[in-house]
């Protein structure tokens, strides 16, 4: 998505029902719906959101993290679709993809059983992703592009999905046991992608995706 494709992306979202964003993150573990999204790199995690419709659930669970004294929404448990958003380039005419993900079951710990979350909101999400594929241009298997992004790569742009190679030093909130282990599900089965300014870590158990940005290079 572009930002043009991500503000058609988000009105559509908006016609859906009572629809609000949560930021990643939030001090307290009441979450604030956020009424306008950041600007790329204006500050911690601004790619990163859940997407909860309080139209046909109010199932929002969070955790607290305590290594980064923060609470983030708990999206397995909860009744919400992650929001990744795409990350353009600066020094260049291209732009990263993002993703939307969400899980239609939970586990329910008393039990020890999976279950399904509520009927209503596996329709919406297939709403939300049913938009995507009529309105996008398909790309690969489970890869779509927004009209405006499709312009920008007939224009001479660049739509990356194979992230380039840019040095190892990383900084951020996130501790180094993250990189090893999921810290929702606890799986140890990560996944590494390094993008121009963030590394990425998504758990192959559970699809949980984390982004850490790189340090700056220093001038000679």
């Amino acid at each position: 998505m572009t930002n043009e494709d991500e503000r058609q992306f988000v009105d559509f979202l908006m016609t859906t029902g009572d629809v609000v964003l949560h930021a990643y993150t939030s001090m307290t573990p009441r979450f604030e719906p956020v009424r306008l999204l950041p600007e790329p790199y204006s500050g911690d995690f601004w790619y990163a959101f859940t997407i909860l419709n309080r139209s046909i659930s109010s199932n929002l669970r969070v955790r607290f993290i305590s290594q980064q004294g923060y609470y983030v929404v708990d999206e397995l448990n909860s009744s919400v679709i992650e929001f990744t958003r795409s990350v353009p380039e600066t020094s260049i005419k291209a732009v990263h993809r993002g993703r939307i993900w969400a899980d239609l079951t939970w586990l329910d710990n008393e039990k020890k059983i999976i279950v399904h979350k509520e009927p209503a909101f596996k329709k919406w999400y297939e709403t939300i992703a049913g938009w995507i594929r009529r309105k996008y241009i398909r790309l690969d298997q489970l890869e779509y592009a927004g009209p405006d992004a499709i312009k920008l790569r007939d224009e001479g742009g660049a739509l990356l999905t194979v992230p380039p190679t840019v040095g190892s030093k990383i900084y951020g909130k996130l501790t180094e046991e993250f990189v090893d282990r999921c810290f929702k599900c606890g799986s140890k089965t990560m996944e590494h992608e390094v993008l121009s300014r963030f590394e990425a870590f998504t758990c192959k158990n559970c699809k949980q995706r984390v982004l850490r940005m790189l340090a700056k290079r220093q001038s000679p």
